[in-house]
């Protein structure tokens, strides 16, 4: 309420109205259940609708803009900064972007000098410009500027918005052409506006009464280029420069402006689909770093001939509308950029970023509340007793104040408690420090997500822990830092803060001092202080900073500086001081010479000591003034200069694996001191070596690797002062042991495939003992997070699961059990975490050993990890994950896990699987043979008929049907007997299977033969002949199948298994059925065999431990089938005639549905044979009724036909309901039956059926006799 009221747009009474209506009592009162609670489980109340419905909105508003932005406002951009520079050079302007106006008169040409450097640099002005846009979108919709007052809101974004947005009018169609009238394409005022605001933020202006912000996002007074040397940010700060230098030069003209900032600022409202104004309010941080993330892996490119869009897997990719029209006879594609059209696109021609995974709320919170939380738990835990005595300091001051005042008591500068406050922090200032020292990295931060969350979590709890404490330091602190941005404002920058100084800060009413609150104010601090973040885009590095001064942003205080701890790089390349040092010793034979070379000089780690005070000394501060900002980044800078020459160094170590074999070389000859680049530099003597140094470093720049050298990029988390004076270092290992590292580290590792970093295995081979060739690129952070995770940190990431089970996760495993420690692992499977890919994930929680555990070592008898599992059912990106996990999860001695493979089951399923395994045979010893795969024709087109074309080739010739077979393909398996096939195969096996009447001839004769044998059949087949012999899998002739060596197998009784498998669907094949290449089959007709396959034991077995594929399939392959163990005693005759009972009452069924079919033709016009029919019997009469109507052939029904078809409806699916009873009856029984046969004991039953996977045999028919429907795959879902 008041928030309400202080926003100045509702009156009092409308704000009390709103109050009354969300915290009235009814409000809080359980609504139906909805199944969105905990995991689909729970409750919800009025309030609780009202929040989930104002997310979702957020979300789905998130994704239309995030659609805009990327196809239309960042090319409009784009394009109108190309536009502003051909006009500069008296060039011919190129085409419009791609949806926006063109330029009347415009040629579409684009200028030759446009290298792919030029539109680098346009892209990366472009997402700037779009980054400050963004910033003051949403701190103006919060009030965080001072739009309520006249002088700003004449200057504001919010006034450009609207002016736009009158001129543009409400219709989204009408848009474009009435801004490309009010608007010029040459004029450039809009940008000019928005130029004065750009400098109001980043250097104040007293007349709009804003204060300088700075940060580096809006600067508009960069230096030279020639003066930007190795300082700050070293190539960070030279792009700084370079993007600010390209924004003051270039502009975007009005037309494209407008455009831009209206598809940013408006969206079309859901009820009236009039636009309306976006309220950025109602989108939060980490969404708005979302929005922009998907860029990041992009280019702007301009396209050299028309393109469409082609669709595969991975979605949609860019190509040329030319090679589509060759290679396709197919209606006139869709030009999607026109020739010279500016778009975005990437490496591999795609539309949409598909590498970049936004991570949901849910697990971002889960992993920062699991791994911050307990450090931090156990930083407060120890600092608790210090906190009180705190109190006690301050009263002693406050009366030796009042017995003794000091002078500025006295002289009535401060009063009584502001003195002994002072007093109070210098005596117990230490208890900051220790309560900041607290280190949380985000390795591969892309917009920030994970470390917005983790700035949120810890300001939370530091609060909520202070407030026990109401006289603190730290209270004392962001008091000092307040009364600073105060003083700043008013007496430096000449701002109105609406009163005198020390009565403003005292008034919480006063709109400056209602937004310089402690939490605000110590969330700066925690920003500054706290929070680690790297990544391999510089891009990605300038939007986390974007996202962390959003969620941080308070009025009157400067941007924090932040490039100390956000850094840009790759984590996975890099050297340390210690593999510097053993690689001098390494080269004393040098050359080959054959001569021991002492070693010419060990590291001066003096610079590394000054480094770190400047570093101390940065994140100390708290950036409360212009001046402090200055501060910061003047002493950053010259931490950076005090590390140039460790630069060098680390530089031509690692530089040797990536060509520069001369490297590590270089380091015998130069001079050792690491004070100065320059001299290092200047003492090397011969050519080859300075070579050799520009060699490495531009190898360190390349945009692929980046060299990232952690010891001197965060020199302060890896070394530590010896004395007090803090006039030694050491390393803090060598201080203490395990005190070296982060002490936490979260995030989501890059998805990015093996195939994709072949260009840096020679170097992972050599660096990481993890290393395997078929690694993905996230096992090597996993590695990486251990190493410099300090001992007992904590690790939290969410990653793909397969390194859990694959083969090339072997290293990985015994690395995180030997040197760290698991602590939890929950795996999502096929849970759509990130809707785009299947990427099975899973979160993985870590801590590090004191020591890591020999080979012979194994964890100890009480260690355990927790564990558990999120289907796909049970996810949904707004559950409460913590109370899911902390009701469902289960614990695993550490020991259990090998490294042959991790199980995350219940120990007792487990156990129970291993006896199994150990007491039974595998399926290929019991029959003899692993399951064998179906026929490959080669050219389906040429053997695979549908019902039509092999009745018209059995008319045309008699002898036709004697080789046409019914094919049985993976759609066709069913449960217990294959469904109806309709497509039919000209089975004609390789004349080394069978003795064909041509068998014996050469070519010319045999062609004749066949002809005269099946001549339907060979005139059908010959207009294929070029394509099979073309064939590798041919017979001896090109009619033929290819030679197999199971043909007896193939012609005789099968069961028959869907290589990839959604449900139990196993089932008994005739000889006459011939399986294709999507199934394998087992040359047997046992029938008992049949019935363990398809109970709920084997599935729930073959669930756990078969590899999955996409969307849940379990993978049946055939090597992976044999070893199901099937038990010794296969439980006789009850099995077999229990099981031959199933098999009649599903043939009665069947045949009873052919019936139901051709009644449905013949009576009602439903098309022959539909499937979908049977599906819909489970439906209500008049939903059946309907989708009946919507597929039927002639009159529509009416009268008497529709009570007709009710009746139709009513007794099938009587009759329907009763065959599936029974066969649940029958069903139930056999389960038991195989259950005796595998000796399970009645707690064992138990166990399985609670724990049961995901579409259980007896779950999926008990959902049909409900009133399930047939879902793909057979899948069976209620509705």
């Amino acid at each position: 309420m008041e928030a309400l009221t202080a926003s100045g747009d509702t009156d009092p009474n409308e704000a009390f109205r709103y109050w009354w209506l969300f915290f009235r009592p009814v409000a809080f009162s359980p609504l139906a259940p909805t199944g969105r609670g905990v995991g689909g489980e729970g409750e919800q109340s009025w309030l609780d609708a009202i929040l989930q419905g104002s997310r979702e909105y957020a979300r789905r508003l998130g994704d239309r803009l995030k659609e805009r932005i990327f196809f239309t406002i960042f090319p409009h951009l784009a394009q109108g900064f190309l536009e502003d520079r051909q006009q500069r050079l008296s060039m011919p302007p190129v085409a419009h972007a791609p949806g926006s106006p063109q330029a009347p008169g415009s040629p579409g040409k684009r200028p030759e000098t446009s290298t792919e450097d030029e539109l680098g640099d346009i892209f990366e002005a472009t997402l700037t410009l779009l980054y400050r846009l963004l910033f003051l979108l949403y701190a103006e919709s919060r009030d965080l500027l001072p739009i309520r007052e006249a002088p700003y809101y004449a200057t504001s974004l919010k006034k450009i918005k609207e002016e736009i947005a009158d001129k543009g009018g409400v219709a989204e169609s009408e848009v474009p052409d009435r801004l490309s009238q009010a608007y010029s394409a040459r004029d450039t005022t809009l940008y000019d506006r928005l130029g004065r605001l750009f400098r109001a933020m980043d250097k104040g202006d007293p007349v709009l009464n804003v204060p300088a912000y700075n940060g580096g996002l809006f600067n508009t007074t960069p230096a030279s280029l020639a003066s930007a040397g190795r300082g700050a940010g070293g190539e960070g700060n030279r792009r700084e420069q370079r993007i600010a230098r390209f924004l003051l030069e270039h502009k975007v003209p009005n037309r494209y402006l407008a455009l831009a900032i209206d598809r940013l600022a408006r969206d079309q409202d859901e009820r009236t689909l009039g636009l309306v104004f976006i309220d950025y309010k109602s989108l939060e941080v980490r969404h708005l770093g979302s929005i922009y993330e998907g860029l990041l892996e992009f280019k702007l490119k301009v396209a050299e001939e028309d393109l469409t869009t082609q669709a595969d897997k991975k979605g949609e990719r860019y190509i040329p509308l030319s090679k589509v029209q060759a290679s396709r006879k197919r209606k006139r594609p869709e030009v999607v950029v026109h020739r010279k059209e500016v778009y975005l696109s990437n490496d591999k021609a795609e539309r949409k970023a598909s590498g970049s995974y936004y991570t949901p709320d849910p697990i971002v919170e889960y992993i920062v509340a699991n791994t911050v939380g307990p450090v931090l738990d156990e930083k407060l835990e120890a600092l608790h007793g210090e906190f009180r005595k705190v109190r006690k300091t301050f009263d002693n001051e406050v009366q030796k104040s009042k017995a003794y005042p000091s002078k500025e008591v006295l002289d009535g500068k401060m009063d009584h408690r502001q003195w002994a406050g002072q007093q109070t922090y210098n005596a117990h200032k230490d208890l900051v420090e220790r309560l900041f020292d607290l280190r949380v990295l985000d390795p591969a931060m892309g917009s920030g997500h994970f470390l917005v969350k983790a700035v949120e979590f810890l300001t939370e709890h530091l609060l909520k822990f202070l407030n026990q404490f109401p006289i603190n330091p730290l209270g004392f602190l962001l008091d000092q830092t307040r009364r600073n941005i105060l003083r700043s404002l008013n007496e430096e920058q000449g701002i109105d803060i609406f009163g005198p100084l020390e009565e403003v800060g005292k008034d919480r009413n006063n709109p400056w001092t209602s937004k310089l609150t402690d939490i605000n104010l110590l969330k700066r601090h925690v920003l500054k202080r706290c929070i680690y973040g790297v990544d391999l885009n510089p891009m990605a590095v300038e939007l986390a900073k974007v996202s962390m001064w959003l969620d941080a942003f308070t009025l009157g205080a400067p941007l924090n500086f932040l490039d100390h701890h956000l850094r840009c790089g790759n984590s996975l390349i890099g050297a340390t001081f210690k593999e510097l040092e053993e690689a001098t010793r390494e080269y004393k034979g040098y050359r080959a010479t054959g001569a021991s070379l002492k070693l010419m000089w060990s590291l001066d780690y003096e610079p590394l000591l000054k480094a770190i005070q400047h570093v101390l000394f940065v994140s100390k501060m708290a950036d409360a003034t212009a001046a402090e900002v200055a501060a910061s980044i003047y002493r950053y800078d010259q931490a950076r200069q005090a590390l140039a020459g460790y630069q060098v160094f680390l530089d031509l170590l690692v530089a040797e694996h990536f060509g520069c074999k001369d490297g590590p070389a270089i380091l015998q000859h130069g001079n050792p001191d690491a004070k100065s680049r320059e001299e290092f530099l200047a003492s090397l003597k011969e050519e080859w070596e300075r070579r050799t140094v520009t060699q490495a470093e531009e190898i360190a720049r390349r945009a692929d690797l980046r060299f990232f050298h952690w010891e001197i990029e965060f020199p302060e988390v890896f070394f530590g002062f010896v004395d007090a004076d803090q006039r030694q270092i050491k390393h803090k290992d060598r201080i203490k042991n395990g005190s070296a590292g982060f002490d936490v580290i979260v995030g989501n590792p890059p998805y990015v495939r093996q195939e994709a970093i072949k260009p840096l295995k020679p170097y992972l081979k050599k660096t990481y003992c993890t290393f395997d060739s078929t690694n993905d690129l996230y096992v090597y952070f996993q590695e990486r997070e251990i190493f410099y995770l300090r001992v007992h940190g904590r690790m939290g990431m969410i990653v793909a699961n397969k390194w859990m089970r694959a083969g090339y996760g072997e290293r990985l495993r015994d690395f995180l059990q030997r040197t760290g420690q698991p602590l939890e692992v929950i795996d999502f499977g096929h849970s759509p975490i990130f809707p785009d890919a299947d990427t099975f994930p899973c979160i993985l929680l870590m801590t590090k050993r004191p020591q890591a555990l020999t080979e012979k070592q194994k964890p100890a008898e009480m260690e355990t990890m927790a564990a558990c599992e999120v289907a796909r059912e049970q996810w949904n990106n707004r559950m409460d994950l913590e109370a899911f996990v902390l009701k469902r999860r289960h614990r695993i001695p550490t020991r259990f896990l090998r490294k042959e493979g991790w199980s995350i089951e219940d120990p007792r399923i487990q156990a129970l699987f291993e006896r199994i395994r150990r007491t039974c045979r595998p399926l290929s010893e019991t029959i003899g043979t692993s399951p064998l795969m179906g026929i490959k024709t080669g050219f389906n087109e040429a053997f695979v008929l549908d019902v039509d074309t092999a009745s018209r080739l059995t008319a045309q010739s008699s002898t036709s049907r004697q080789i046409l077979r019914p094919l049985l393909r993976g759609r066709d398996a069913d449960r217990w007997l294959p469904k109806p096939s309709d497509v039919m195969l000209i089975h004609i096996p390789s004349s080394e299977n069978v003795d064909w009447p041509w068998s014996k001839y050469n070519e010319n004769r045999a062609r004749k033969a066949f002809k005269e044998a099946y001549p339907a059949i060979y005139e059908f087949m010959s207009a294929f002949e070029e394509e099979l012999k073309a064939r590798q899998d041919q017979g001896r002739f090109w009619w033929e199948f290819r030679s197999c060596a199971y043909y007896d197998k193939l012609t005789g009784p099968k069961l028959v298994i869907q290589s990839i498998a959604y449900h139990s669907l196993f089932c008994r094949a005739t000889p006459k059925d011939m399986p294709n290449n999507s199934v394998f089959f087992l040359p047997t007709d046992d029938v008992r065999i049949l019935a363990i396959l398809n109970s709920p034991f084997a599935w729930s077995y073959m669930y756990r431990s078969f590899p999955h594929k996409k969307d849940e399939a379990i993978a049946m392959d055939s090597a992976v089938v044999a070893t199901l163990p099937l038990p010794p005693d296969l439980a006789g005759d009850a099995l077999r005639d229990r099981a031959e009972r199933l098999l009649e009452n599903v043939a009665a069924r069947k045949e009873w549905e052919a019936t139901v079919l051709a009644k449905a033709t013949r009576e009602f016009g439903v098309p022959e044979n539909e499937p979908k029919l049977l599906s819909w019997l489970a439906l209500p009469s008049d939903e059946f009724t309907t989708r009946i109507q919507a597929i039927q052939d002639g009159p529509k029904l009416t009268g008497a036909l529709l009570q007709k078809l009710g009746r139709f409806h009513l007794e099938a699916r009587s009759r329907e309901v009763e065959f599936f009873v029974q066969q649940l009856e029958l069903e139930q029984t056999l389960a038991g039956l195989v259950e005796d046969a595998y000796g399970l004991t009645s707690e064992e039953r138990e166990l399985m059926r609670s724990t049961r996977p995901v579409r259980d045999p007896l779950d999926v028919l008990e959902a049909k006799i409900r009133g399930g429907i047939e879902g793909p795959g057979g899948n069976s879902t209620e509705e």
